[in-house]
């Protein structure tokens, strides 16, 4: 069993500040990014996806955006 998570995370200006919510599958993740990024439409702020617990393919980093 994978420890994987998806967080999805609120980037200001390109920077990650805090997390949105935390998804078990990358099909919810994808579904509240994408509902994220329309309700709180912004020229500066987006969404994102973090990976987080899949080292394998982070290259030993804590996490890695999707």
């Amino acid at each position: 069993m994978s420890n994987k998570k998806f967080v999805v995370t609120k980037y200001f200006d390109s920077y990650p500040t805090f997390p949105y919510c935390v998804c078990d599958t990358i099909e919810e993740a994808r579904k509240k990014r994408d509902e994220a990024n329309s309700k709180f439409r912004s020229a500066i702020t987006d969404f994102h996806i973090l990976v987080c617990g899949d080292e394998e393919k982070c290259n030993g980093e804590p996490y890695r955006t999707e």
